[in-house]
């Protein structure tokens, strides 16, 4: 606990400890409403889950499968869970905690741009201030910052602090928009320990209805208010026209607008003079005169007399009862008592409309924490050189990627991000930061290192155009390939995302790595065996794109699949593989993952790390000549690049006329003598012909 608190400040907590205190909805109602955030529709309401997509961003963002995996010692889900029930509880764990918050820091009144006011006065801080507090350990800066922190962190603990924090925040920011569910905490009423809405959802939580109601949540021309539009969008000012669809159906417009406009709490009922809306000439409260029937006047029956009050799209927005009291203990006289208040049938009603908005805003907040998306159209280790010309023709300058150490990362991508109406929304200035970590299996210890960081000075060119981002990242201390398992690329952007300064794209790449390609030498139609980690889905078989044998980006050739599991692929060699680098990381594996946004589909192309092999080419030598002739065939150089060990040199016994079928790697030139011959050919290309090349000798 906080050191310095007072004697009365103690009180107050354990008061807020052991009795039914003023926060909103009580922790058990906010666990079941972030539950079903979680599990429940989407934002749109009735399209896809949630629980999916939400799956997707954690994987995109962090590598991890989704929500039920464990961070920290507990799972994504529980640290969201946790946030959002400890939010109620933040005295005990923030050092930053002001004994004024205790009460006062849930509110938000959307007229005023306030928390809870006392003669004007604000006490505390309202809700949104509070999650945009950056003292506060749980803010959406925080949040951001977090992430970031979990995307560069050198190590697997501080990485999983970082993260576990992160979903422990959005938790807290979620609590906070659910929060503005509760009419209490947008009208101004510290309702103090007799809250009935709040007991009546309390008590009912197993049954209410969670599914997300829907709502768009965001657009272009409200991304100057990021994140404040899911609490209050300043478009409600106490001037409404009801029926107004921004407020029948919960479009552009903050929840804490939508809960004060149209509902009603225990100490606000028709204060017209602080809240406009709900209004009793919106209502039939006008149309009852002094009801002339008997009346109940034993208090705990007292709601057998109610008669609703109707309007602002409810059955019950209100409850009217009168009751009559004895006059001097005369049974014959008695004066009648009209009153307004809410009854459970309000409750109910209430709680249909505001249980799914909490969860539908809820998870509009966690889906645009995610909206920065990048889609990576290369990722290329160990070249050092790009170009990219506009109509995508060629990626590689300095093609020269031999070896099984990566000494460079060269990446291509683009901003994916997208706004609720399916326009992009624009990523950039900022800062990219490459983060690269693996398993060292020669210690079996964990590996992080920086790549670099590259300033992004504009925007980022989007999905859709001919524009893309393309950058190399030098590596101080080379990936030793071989002997790097589980080889992760993280991608952190930090900058401008629409008008929200300081946002966070992050993009998790688990590269496919090759160890070993057996044989590294074979002829066309021979099965060759491919091991390595994060090898292409076993459950993409037959589908031959995994695999290719060009270092060609633009050229791949495809495969016939013989076997694939998920740490080995068996292929055969295809005949047409021209290598444009044969022995320079000739075989190769790709990722490709296809993603609907709309009608556009996505193909992402993550390339290994190379592994050499060499295509046999199959070809004769023919005796042109009267003599027999020992021909001397001699690798003298690669067609391309370096190469430090060419082919044994092999003489080929050939009689007159005759002619001797022979095999050579590809990718070299080679020297021929005998006879009267002394000439080179370059063996390139496999060919769908029995011969791929012909020497003549006489």
């Amino acid at each position: 606990m906080k050191k310095g608190i007072t004697i009365l400040n103690l009180a107050l907590i354990l008061v807020f400890l052991f009795q039914e205190r003023s926060d909103a909805y009580r922790y058990e109602v906010h666990e079941l409403i972030t539950k079903n955030v979680i599990r429940s529709m989407n934002p749109l309401g009735d399209r896809v889950p949630n629980l999916p997509k939400l799956n997707i961003y954690i994987n995109d963002y962090t590598g991890m499968a989704g929500v039920a995996e464990k961070v920290n010692k507990s799972t994504v889900e529980d640290w969201m869970v946790h946030g959002s029930k400890w939010e109620d509880l933040t005295f005990l764990i923030d050092p930053n905690f002001k004994i004024q918050d205790l009460l006062t820091s849930h509110f938000h009144n959307p007229l005023t741009n306030k928390g809870y006011t006392v003669a004007g006065v604000e006490e505390g801080e309202s809700a949104y201030d509070r999650a945009n507090n950056a003292d506060n350990l749980w803010s959406w800066k925080n949040a951001r910052d977090y992430l970031y922190a979990e995307l560069t962190a050198m190590n697997k603990s501080e990485r999983e602090q970082a993260l576990s924090a992160c979903f422990d925040a959005l938790g807290h920011l979620m609590h906070l928009v659910q929060d503005m569910a509760v009419p209490a905490h947008t009208r101004n009423d510290l309702h103090g320990f007799s809250e009935t809405y709040e007991a009546y959802t309390k008590d009912k939580r197993t049954k209410l209805k969670y599914t997300s109601a829907p709502f768009p949540y965001w657009n272009i021309s409200m991304s100057p208010h990021a994140p404040k539009q899911f609490w209050d969008l300043d478009v409600y000012n106490g001037t409404i026209t009801y029926n107004n669809s921004a407020f029948d159906n919960g479009g552009y417009i903050g929840l804490a607008e939508y809960t004060n406009a149209n509902f009603l709490s225990k100490d606000t009922i028709f204060d017209e003079e602080n809240f406009p809306h709900p209004s009793k000439q919106n209502t039939n409260y006008y149309d009852f005169g002094l009801l002339p029937f008997v009346v109940i006047t034993t208090p705990d029956k007292i709601n057998l007399n109610a008669i609703p009050i109707s309007g602002y799209g409810k059955t019950w927005l209100a409850a009217l009862r009168y009751w009559g009291e004895e006059i001097l203990g005369s049974s014959s006289l008695k004066k009648y008592t009209r009153s307004v208040f809410l009854n459970d049938e309000c409750h109910k009603e209430y709680a249909q409309d505001l249980i799914p908005r909490a969860v539908g805003y809820s998870a509009g907040l966690l889906d645009y924490f995610f909206r920065g998306q990048f889609h990576i159209e290369v990722l290329a280790p160990s070249v050092d050189q790009l170009h990219v010309s506009d109509s995508y023709g060629s990626y590689f300058g300095n093609r020269d990627d031999l070896g099984t150490d990566i000494k460079n990362v060269a990446v291509v991508l683009q901003n994916n991000s997208k706004l609720y109406d399916g326009t992009s929304e624009p990523a950039g200035p900022g800062t990219l930061t490459l983060t690269i970590g693996y398993t060292d299996t020669s210690t079996g210890s964990m590996v992080y290192q920086t790549a670099g960081t590259a300033s992004v000075t504009g925007e980022i060119p989007v999905v859709g155009t001919q524009k893309v981002l393309s950058v190399v990242f030098p590596l101080a201390q080379p990936i030793p390939a071989q002997r790097a398992k589980d080889l992760t690329y993280y991608f952190a952007f930090m900058g401008k995302l629409g008008q929200e300064e300081g946002a966070v794209i992050g993009r998790v790449v688990k590269a496919p790595v090759l160890y070993s390609v057996s044989p590294d030498q074979a002829t066309e139609g021979t099965p060759v065996i491919l091991t390595g980690d994060n090898l292409p889905d076993p459950a993409d078989q037959p589908n031959t794109k995994g695999v290719c044998f060009s270092a060609d980006l633009t050229k791949p050739y495809s495969v016939e699949l013989i076997s694939r599991t998920e740490t080995e692929i068996t292929v055969k060699v295809p005949n047409t593989a021209g290598l444009e680098k044969p022995g320079y990381g000739g075989l190769r594996v790709k990722n490709v993952l296809e993603r609907s946004e709309g009608e556009e589909t996505l193909e992402e192309i993550i390339y290994s790390n190379p592994v050499s092999f060499f295509p046999i080419a199959e070809g004769e030598i023919v005796n042109y000549g009267k003599f027999l002739i020992d021909a001397h065939v001699e690798a003298t150089k690669p067609i391309l690049g370096d190469y430090n060990q060419l082919p044994r040199p092999i003489s080929y016994p050939v009689l007159p006329g005759d002619r001797v079928l022979i095999q050579l790697m590809t990718g070299f030139t080679y020297h021929v003598t005998g006879g009267t011959t002394d000439g080179t050919v370059d063996i390139e290309v496999l060919t769908p012909e029995a011969i791929d090349f012909s020497i003549g000798v006489q």
